[in-house]
């Protein structure tokens, strides 16, 4: 099961995810927004890591339960990409 990391915590993925070929790291920025001057940017987000997900079992609907831990009410306006 997915793990959101402690912010400024190390956290060694080469050791980790050995042997775990379906394993991997989302990089979630979040709490920001769009701006569309000079050029399209998100500007004062969050960033915070989710470790320990599984692609095998990872969905869009996990996606909304990192978002509910984060105090997002889902569905608001949201974007995946």
């Amino acid at each position: 099961m997915w793990e959101i990391r402690p912010r400024n915590q190390c956290f060694d993925a080469i050791r980790i995810y050995e042997g775990y070929p379906t394993m991997f790291t989302i990089e979630l920025h979040h709490g920001g927004r769009f701006i569309k001057f000079p050029g399209i940017s998100y500007i004062e987000g969050k960033l915070d890591h989710i470790d320990l997900v599984d692609m095998d079992e990872f969905s869009v609907h996990e996606l909304d339960e990192v978002m509910i831990k984060f105090g997002y009410e889902v569905p608001p306006v949201i974007y995946y990409h």
